[in-house]
């Protein structure tokens, strides 16, 4: 599905600032850890995070669902 994820990147950073600094940073789906330039990130984030993946999960083939 990756038309429903985005590759994080300085503009993206940018665009989101006031949410982030109210809700905190995004969060891997999988691992919890916070979500950093040139991870994925959910379109749809801050509402869904269902595709959130740091690049470690996603080097490790994890996908899906925490739990």
């Amino acid at each position: 599905m990756l038309f429903l994820q985005k590759i994080l990147d300085a503009d993206w950073f940018e665009e989101r600032e006031e949410i982030v600094d109210r809700l905190g940073m995004p969060r891997c789906n999988r691992c919890g850890g916070s979500l950093h330039i040139g991870d994925t990130v959910d379109v749809a984030w801050p509402w869904f995070d269902d595709f959130n993946l740091c690049r470690g999960c996603q080097d490790t083939g994890i996908t899906g669902e925490r739990g």
